[in-house]
């Protein structure tokens, strides 16, 4: 799987393949078809795809509920305890106007290497993205030992469904 995905970027990387032309502002044509393959792969291996990706039009309901939009500067920090592939990290990131330091932590290591790989596909190479278990080993802490605190935080899981449209229901209605 890494091969594929390695071989994958290395024929984006090509000069021949020059998209310029073909790009409105914003657009992000390799983080575009990294996001595609990872709802395929999700798919096709037979799991949720909340296990790896979280739709960009979800995240973006849940940066707004949270109020990401409000970040002043990109000093601010953003947080997922169980980060998946960072998808949601990254759209949510991305409704703040200024932008905001990405942390995460994902206890599976295949899939804090997606996460990884996504940061940087999509121009956050400096997130922090930790493999380990969050409760048993929280890796964020201050100089104290105490449990670091973020400005934001998100996370969609199955357990998380309900309270996300409680949410929704108390904020939109």
């Amino acid at each position: 799987m890494q091969d594929r995905l390695t071989k994958l970027v290395g024929i984006f990387q090509n000069p021949a393949l020059n998209f310029s032309r073909n790009r409105a502002d914003g657009d992000d044509i390799l983080g575009d078809a990294y996001e595609y393959l990872m709802r395929n792969f999700a798919t096709q291996s037979g799991k949720s795809k909340g296990q790896f990706y979280t739709p960009a039009e979800v995240s973006r309901v849940i940066a707004q509920v949270i109020g990401v939009n409000t970040a002043e500067s990109q000093d601010q920090t953003i947080y997922d305890r169980t980060c998946g592939s960072g998808s949601l990290l990254l759209k949510a990131a991305d409704e703040a106007k200024r932008g905001l330091t990405i942390y995460g932590q994902e206890m599976d290591n295949a899939t804090r290497a997606l996460a990884r790989m996504n940061m940087i596909l999509h121009g956050h190479p400096t997130a922090e993205i930790w493999q380990d278990n969050t409760l048993s080993s929280p890796y964020f802490k201050n100089a104290d030992s105490s449990l670091k605190t973020f400005d934001f935080a998100v996370a969609k899981r199955k357990r998380c469904k309900a309270l996300f449209l409680l949410l929704l229901v108390s904020r939109f209605f």
